[in-house]
């Protein structure tokens, strides 16, 4: 034990001898107040499968150890396993991971074996769930249940783990170390015990041909004072003949923590038909930070997210300021306003990011109908005006409309009489009238007749040319019928005639029952009504 002065410097060391020599090819040193006195001690690996307890003084002296099997273990953690405010340990060695649980004076329980398979060389809560974890140096995660017992995880993607610190600065731990054949890089936490891909930062092999670096330590500390971790390590070289140490370097962390921006934060899509899609919309992600961004997924969600779609170039990650973008696409599913969210997961601090959706729904129905106390059908003598109420609008479509009518028989006219153009509201029905004008029939001045049914009139026209003249009362009046007798007889021929005829040409709708049939349209949506015209 060196005590410190103060000034950098140390007073000469201070041994304090074990009784057990240790066998361990490392030492681990935990400090801890395990007495609860508020004097550090100590706990350190021993031998014969023991570890063994100082407590200290306080004073930089410390007691006679104490010791206490272990099952061997060659790497010592202290935390409060079992949630009982007293600190226990964890120690690794060939029969697994051993938990001492503490008394709170120094000593403790019996030690258990819940990890048979496996070590422990660092403590920390990666989840978050206030119950102190065990991390390996091979990638071994194992949550703590708070009762002393831990639930293992799969490996990680990071081989040695060196040390925890948040490296990237996301409120998260991360697991630092080497992969060969790169030096060094970080493995970024997810914030529930497991680890993101391995992200190199420092590549320093190849140097004189076989000559290669790998870290006898590395350590995390903040060495220039702006708030990030920063990484020391003290590199060996190998080249097959030598090997010797080289140093110690220092790496500033550089990083600038992944940030997503997403432009524009919201995308309004207007009014739709139902049932129809509309162009797509884009919103731009960049990734501000210089590490890459690892997406978890891109969804919509929200009270009407089935009628947003989105697809996007993001893939899974995204570099260091590089950028992607996401396309979505508006299809209602029904009238009215709908809302919802693109959500973007992922690990940049903020996780999940939204942009806010929306777009109103229009009725691809424009409500055409029967008026309420109109009917479909009419009845009408020929000449007479049939008249129907309709009504339209209400459903949700907005908008101008046009009307025609079809099926109009001989002789009758369909019309609007308010005008075949209204202006529907999709808030309310709005009423208006149908009339087909019809006409009335009429027999023509002259129409071919049997034979036999003119005989009375040739007989009466040949009483007045030729019989009445000469009877004596019109005697008198002899010259002027015989001026007038050349038209007379004309008249005669033409009615008398036997083989001629003339064409019947009435005039009027003809008796029946009709089907007409109403539209609307507005664009591409439209709407008919059938309706039922008799004419008598």
């Amino acid at each position: 034990m060196l005590l410190g002065n103060g000034d950098g410097s140390f007073q000469p060391p201070a041994n304090h001898p074990q009784s057990v020599q240790s066998t361990a090819q490392q030492y681990s040193i935990v400090i801890t107040d395990f007495n609860n006195d508020g004097k550090p001690d100590l706990a350190i690996n021993a031998g014969t499968d023991t570890l063994a307890v100082l407590l200290g003084n306080g004073d930089g002296t410390f007691g006679a150890p104490t010791y206490f099997f272990d099952g061997g273990g060659v790497s010592l953690v202290s935390a409060d396993f079992n949630g009982d405010g007293k600190p226990d340990l964890a120690a690794s060695g060939p029969a697994g991971i051993a938990i001492l649980l503490g008394n709170g004076d120094g000593t403790f329980q019996p030690a258990t074996f819940p990890i048979t398979q496996g070590s422990a060389q660092f403590t920390a809560d990666l989840n978050g769930d206030g119950k102190a974890d065990l991390i390996g140096g091979a990638d071994e995660v194992y949550l703590g249940n708070g009762d002393g017992t831990f639930t293992a995880l799969p490996l990680g993607p990071l081989s040695p783990v060196y040390g925890l610190a948040d490296i990237n600065g996301d409120g998260k731990l991360d697991g630092f170390g080497m992969q060969d054949p790169l030096c060094c890089g970080f493995s970024s936490g997810n914030g529930d015990g497991t680890f993101g891909p391995y992200i190199p930062i420092l590549n320093i092999t190849g140097y004189r041909g076989y000559l290669q670096y790998s870290p006898t330590f590395m350590l995390a500390a903040d060495m220039n004072g702006d708030g990030k971790p920063d990484l020391i390590l003290a590199p060996i070289a190998n080249d097959w003949t030598n090997y010797f140490p080289t140093g110690i370097f220092v790496l500033i962390n550089t990083i600038v923590p992944e940030t997503v921006k997403l432009s524009p934060a919201s995308l309004g899509f207007g009014s739709e038909s139902v049932g129809v899609s509309s162009q797509p919309q884009a919103t731009t992600l960049t990734n501000t930070g210089s590490l890459p961004l690892t997406i978890s997924s891109i969804g919509i969600t929200g009270a009407n997210s089935g009628d947003f779609s989105q697809t996007n170039t993001c893939g899974n990650s995204v570099p260091g300021g590089g950028t992607c973008t996401i396309n979505v696409t508006f299809t209602p599913t029904a009238a009215g306003v709908r809302a919802g969210s693109l959500v973007v997961t992922d690990d940049a601090p903020g996780s999940p990011q939204q942009v806010s959706l929306s777009g109103t729904g229009i009725s691809s129905s424009l409500a055409l109908g029967v008026a309420p106390g109109g009917s479909s059908s009419a009845t009408v003598a020929a000449g007479a005006m049939a008249t129907y109420k309709l009504s339209i609008g209400g459903s949700g479509f907005s908008g101008m409309v046009s009307l025609t009518c079809a099926g109009a028989p001989q002789g009758a006219n369909c019309s609007f009489p308010s005008g075949a153009t209204m202006n529907v509201s999709g808030g309310s029905a709005s009423p208006f009238n149908v009339t087909v004008t019809t006409t009335s029939r009429a027999m023509a001045a002259f129409s071919q007749t049997p034979t036999g049914s003119r005989s009375w009139l040739c007989a009466a026209l040949l009483i007045g040319v030729v019989i009445l003249p000469n009877a004596k009362p019109w005697k008198r009046s002899a010259c002027r019928i015989i001026r007038l007798s050349p038209l007379m007889l004309l008249v005669l021929l033409g009615a008398c005639g036997g083989g001629g005829s003339t064409s019947t040409n009435p005039i009027g709708t003809p008796t029946g029952t009709y089907a007409l049939t109403v539209t609307a349209t507005s664009g591409s949506v439209n709407q008919s009504q059938p309706l039922t015209l008799t004419v008598q």
